[in-house]
């Protein structure tokens, strides 16, 4: 791919909370060092809403997942599937535009998705400005949650990435049952940065110093706020309780500059031991939180169980294996993503979950240490109980009583050893851009 000057590489995304950008973001740092991609993202007004109107408000959200489960599901994947497909000249004008001014004439065009949205639309277009314009046109698509949601079946794309037999498996069903054309599927381990996923020993040793007991060394936490804004009073009352039981914590907030972020942002500047980097770009506040990661040892984060939930496939002693500890998920995507890790054994399941955070609330003479332990050892995180003092008391307890420094103990995730490489390895950006390689060899 690096040396084939007769190939355009588009990245396409749009904004719908960070997640499709972040994945966007692994795979680009995932490319040989002499590619040149160009990045296309989508400014449909309409996508925006429906992402804050899903996220950030609980009427909302309610409307939001009655479309996403049975026949409203049905229903709605059909009308925003016509909806997208009928809406496709600006992007057809953009695309005409970057293959006519490529200072090389491109005799392939590789475009990756990360988005439904301008998925169904290039592909309604695809086969069109590949007559016209006599280039080879090759949609890949990556899917950014596991979660089999059916707009996700874009017929004429040439490869959906999925990142579970499940996934693949619900959406092939799907796509049959509706008689779409069909598409070729590749079970590929979600697109984790490859600059987390490096392992590094300074990292793993400071991070385990800091979580252990009776250690005086900083706790560095991340708190990354959702493209939503979701959990904002959640995150400042946890901080502030925080603070207030140790000097120890040290939070790093990375947020975007926005109107529904500006007060938490201003509350917590100039706070003793609150670090913030923001950005009204998008990109550039995913490349803060990986500038984080970079220059601190951070042993601890608290997120929702978006995207975010799969760096549970990055070891502990690599750049960002902190310990993940996920809010309450919003929408069915991140139920999904949950079960994934439920199901890899990642975090523990809702059952044991529930023992986790019961023992965790009790007063630290009386919890079962060896009953935690037990659980929680060799897992990635686990998902924190309602309401923030709850979760304030869960965090404190389970670093006094060192189950957290149990936890970070492990190298690899407890799910690593026992289920299939193809759904649990850190290296899913190397093993997507070895089955796009593979595909564009097929094409000619």
């Amino acid at each position: 791919m690096q040396n084939d000057k007769n190939l355009l590489l588009i990245f396409t995304y749009a904004p719908a909370g960070l997640g499709h950008l972040r994945v966007t973001d692994a795979l680009y740092r995932g490319l040989p060092k002499n590619a040149q991609p160009i990045v296309l993202g989508s400014h449909d007004k309409e996508i925006t809403f429906l992402h804050r109107l899903a996220s950030a408000s609980i009427f909302g959200r309610r409307i939001m997942e009655y479309f996403q489960y049975g026949v409203l599901e049905e229903i709605f994947t059909a009308v925003y599937r016509k909806f997208l497909r009928l809406r496709t000249k600006k992007v057809y004008e953009q695309l005409e535009t970057l293959i006519e001014e490529h200072i090389n004439p491109p005799k392939k065009v590789l475009i990756v998705s990360t988005h439904f949205s301008l998925a169904h639309q290039i592909a309604e277009i695809k086969n069109k400005l590949s007559a016209e314009k006599k280039v080879q046109i090759i949609l890949a698509v990556q899917v950014t949650d596991d979660s089999p949601q059916k707009i996700w079946y874009v017929d004429n794309a040439d490869v959906i990435f999925v990142p579970s037999i499940y996934t693949k498996k619900t959406l092939l069903d799907y796509g049959e049952r509706r008689k779409l054309a069909k598409v070729h599927f590749e079970v590929v381990s979600y697109p984790v940065s490859p600059t987390l996923a490096r392992t590094d020993d300074f990292f793993y040793r400071k991070r385990k110093e800091a979580l252990s007991v009776g250690s005086q060394d900083q706790i560095k936490i991340v708190l990354p706020v959702s493209g939503a804004a979701v959990d904002l009073l959640f995150y400042e009352k946890m901080i502030a309780n925080l603070l207030f039981e140790s000097s120890r914590f040290h939070f790093y907030i990375i947020s975007k500059e926005a109107s529904f972020t500006k007060k938490f942002l201003e509350v917590l500047k100039g706070k003793t031991n609150v670090s913030i980097f923001s950005s009204k770009e998008d990109r550039e506040v995913v490349r803060l939180y990986e500038k984080v990661y970079l220059e601190n040892p951070i042993a601890v984060e608290i997120s929702k169980p978006s995207e975010q939930a799969f760096k549970a496939l990055i070891p502990f002693s690599a750049v960002g294996g902190s310990v993940l500890l996920f809010t309450n998920p919003v929408g069915r995507q991140e139920e999904d993503n949950l079960n994934f890790l439920i199901h890899h054994k990642l975090i523990p399941n809702k059952e044991k979950n529930e023992i986790l955070i019961n023992e965790l609330l009790k007063e630290k003479e009386e919890i079962d240490l060896e009953r935690i332990k037990k659980i929680a050892l060799g897992l990635r995180g686990f998902c924190l109980p309602f309401g923030s003092l709850r979760s304030f008391r869960c965090v404190v307890n389970a670093l006094t009583t060192g189950l957290f420094s149990k936890m970070a103990e492990a190298e690899k995730p407890k799910g690593a050893e026992d289920v299939k490489q193809t759904e649990v390895s850190a290296d899913g950006v190397g093993k997507f851009w070895e089955k796009v390689e593979e595909l564009l060899g097929k094409s000619g």
